[in-house]
């Protein structure tokens, strides 16, 4: 019996292993399994969550545009591919849209797309105009994250959100149908060549404010 209690004793008085967390820190709650290793998470009590690296890139079928003016009815093309519905010709487009050898008008963008997309649309296409690259951000993450719609904006020839610049002012259209949230990215699509590049927020908002502050897409929310 004294042994017993002796043994109770020194239960009772043996203290919790502690362990020492830096200031702020925060122990993960650990199953009571020998199997399982006690794991610590240091945290800063100031620090803002970490943020995920996402990309959503949507699924487009690109065609390269059939003639040196026809940017626009091939940009049309595309986003009307990110919906999954019949695609018209470009030629079709450009007649919708009064292309001609000068181009395509950006005001006549959004009839083509409304054009081709009634009556299933919730919220018809038209062009915003953008003053700061939170506004071109807050549209794409809309149009192509919430919606999963391509977006058009317009540029110029010579000065693409990519390299090599030159000196063309010939306004050009081109599609953004993805981002990465990482460093705040967006995924072009252009028609000229039919490929597909990545730039910075900041460079895309240079070539945008550059080709006269042109998006077509359906109204953010």
């Amino acid at each position: 019996m004294a042994k017993a209690r002796l043994l109770a004793s020194a239960l009772v008085l043996t203290p919790p292993l502690l362990l020492a967390l830096p200031a702020g820190a925060q122990a993960a709650t650990v199953p009571s399994s020998a199997a399982v290793r006690t794991v610590v998470v240091a945290q800063a009590p100031s620090a803002s969550p970490v943020e995920t690296a996402a990309v959503k890139k949507l699924k487009l079928t690109g065609q390269k545009q059939q003639t040196s003016v026809w940017c626009g009815p091939a940009s049309v093309r595309a986003v009307i591919s990110t919906w999954g519905r019949h695609l018209p010709s470009q030629k079709t487009l450009a007649g919708w849209m009064k292309t001609n050898k000068n181009g395509t008008g950006s005001d006549k963008l959004p009839e083509g797309l409304n054009r081709a997309l009634s009556p299933r649309l919730d919220e018809r296409y038209q062009n915003f105009h953008p003053n700061n690259a939170g506004f071109v951000w807050n549209v794409v993450v809309d149009n192509v994250g919430k919606r999963h719609h391509g977006v058009i904006a317009r540029v110029l020839v010579g000065a693409k959100p990519w390299g090599p610049h030159s000196r063309d002012k010939a306004g050009h259209f081109m599609v953004i149908f993805g981002y990465n949230t990482s460093g705040k990215k967006l995924i072009w699509w252009d028609p000229a060549n039919n490929t597909v590049h990545t730039a910075s927020l900041t460079a895309s908002w240079n070539a945008i404010k550059t080709g006269n502050r042109y998006l077509t897409a359906q109204p953010h929310t």
